[in-house]
């Protein structure tokens, strides 16, 4: 009963201060400086730490969970699944950011960045985007940004970038009709 009550308030906690720490890390991180930039060009990343704190809290939660369904019983075994069956998948698609794979860059030509989406993150895929083909900018459910052709070619990036704002400068600097 008191192993009960202790999850749940314990999962109460993490349901509370996760989205204060997610609303704290993104206010940082929009008035961050981006990766580099000039004028005419530049270039933003995710931001790294919170990406290997995501991964190494997935990872962790993994291993606690394995030891849980191993070592537990009842409650416990619970734990355990819901440590490896959702904290793992996030730990694995958030580790790509932690690589030059998901960098956002753009020049007097266009943009090039991630292409894809994967579940709740950036896939692996990669494309260039010229200023002059971009028709549209939106917003994924899953709160990412793209700019996209009328091919239906996208380039992705969230507010865990250092430094979007700076781009979205950019954007609107080159391409005002956009509305960003």
């Amino acid at each position: 009963m008191i192993e009960g009550v202790a999850g749940l308030i314990g999962a109460a906690v993490v349901a509370i201060l996760t989205p204060l720490a997610v609303g704290f890390l993104g206010g940082a991180i929009g008035r961050a400086e981006p990766d580099a930039s000039d004028k005419l060009s530049g270039a933003i990343v995710p931001e790294l730490v919170s990406a290997l704190l995501t991964v190494m809290f997935g990872l962790l939660c993994s291993f606690t969970g394995l030891w849980a369904l191993i070592s537990g019983g009842g409650a416990l075994k619970v734990a355990g699944v819901w440590g490896l069956a959702l904290r793992l998948p996030i730990a694995l698609f958030m580790s790509p950011s932690l690589t030059k794979l998901h960098v956002l860059r753009w020049s007097e030509q266009g943009v090039d960045g991630p292409a894809s989406l994967f579940g709740p993150t950036l896939g692996l895929r990669r494309t260039f985007l010229r200023w002059s083909d971009i028709t549209g900018f939106g917003q994924t459910s899953t709160g990412y940004w793209y700019l996209e052709t009328a091919a239906g070619e996208r380039v992705y990036w969230s507010y865990l970038y250092k430094g979007h704002r700076t781009f979205a400068q950019a954007i609107d600097a080159r391409r005002p009709d956009l509305g960003i």
